[in-house]
C-alpha cells in the first residue's frame, strides 16, 4: 500500500450540499482507507477553466495500491464537477 494525495478544485455552486456531494463522490472512487480531508475552500482561479473563475479546493490524503490509480484518474476524468485535479504519490 502506497501514500497517495489527491488536490482537487471543484466548480463553486451556490449551497454547501452539492460541494459536500462532489467531495463524497470523489472520496467514493477511491478504494483505499482515507486518513485526511482537507477543505481549503473557495479561492479565485489564476485562469478562467471552463467559464469559471472561482473554485473549491479540497485536498484527500489516503492509502492504496497503485494498480487502482488509473481507475481513480479515469473517473475523475469523466466527473464534471471537478475542474482539475491531480493525484501525487507522497
Amino acid at each position: 500500500m502506497n501514500n497517495y494525495e489527491i488536490a482537487t478544485v471543484f466548480r463553486v455552486t451556490a449551497d454547501d450540499a452539492s460541494k459536500d456531494a462532489a467531495i463524497e463522490k470523489v472520496k467514493g472512487f477511491i478504494t483505499g482507507e482515507i486518513t485526511e480531508v482537507k477543505e481549503v475552500g473557495k479561492r479565485e482561479l489564476a485562469y478562467e477553466i471552463n467559464k469559471c473563475k472561482e473554485g473549491f479546493y479540497c485536498y484527500i490524503s489516503f492509502t492504496a495500491e497503485a494498480s487502482t490509480i488509473k481507475a481513480l484518474d479515469n473517473a475523475c476524468r469523466i466527473d464534471e464537477d471537478l475542474l482539475r485535479y491531480i493525484i501525487i504519490k507522497k
